[in-house]
């Protein structure tokens, strides 16, 4: 789903593509093996994050996801420079939406883990897109910033979704 999401959106692979399809495909199983598909996805919703924390590590290690030259930064090896480690500071906010996922989980209306992840993945990420080196497309934001602002309205609809009537839904 990242990659051919991001060939769509022409970022290359892209955590969002997971982010916006995964749940329609979560639904789509809970309901073809008869199980309660909120339920499900309020179970799997903490590995995102986790598998976030990690895949940033990754890119840290790999130099990727390249984030601004700075005197005081990580030397990059891809790039040869000195650089802001954006993939750490990604990788931090994802452990923290994890570990605010796990102590929380179970006091969160059914339905509401995963976009409770969305809404606060999206914003913060908006914010650390900032810290990262990417070609702006449109009024000084980049494509990564619009995603973010379709994530945050994705989660607020996937929010009063599962806050509504899902027995309609289900």
């Amino acid at each position: 789903m990242n990659k051919a999401f991001g060939d769509l959106v022409g970022t290359g692979a892209n955590y969002f593509g997971l982010l916006y399809l995964a749940p329609l495909f979560m639904y789509a199983g809970a309901w073809i093996i008869g199980t309660e598909p909120f339920k499900q996805i309020d179970i799997i919703t903490p590995a995102y994050p986790l598998a976030l924390f990690f895949s940033k590590l990754g890119c840290f290690t790999t130099g990727c996801c390249r984030g601004f030259i700075w005197k005081y930064g990580f030397y990059n090896a891809a790039s040869g420079y000195k650089e802001f480690p954006s993939q750490l500071l990604e990788a931090a906010v994802a452990l923290l939406i994890f570990l605010f996922l796990v102590m929380k989980r179970k006091k969160m209306k059914e339905g509401t883990v995963f976009p409770i992840y969305l809404m606060p993945f999206s914003v913060l990420r908006f914010f650390t897109e900032f810290t990262r080196i990417e070609e702006t497309v449109f009024m000084g934001l980049k494509t990564y910033h619009y995603l973010c602002m379709v994530g945050l309205v994705v989660g607020a609809l996937e929010y009063y979704l599962a806050i509504s009537d899902k027995k309609n839904i289900e």
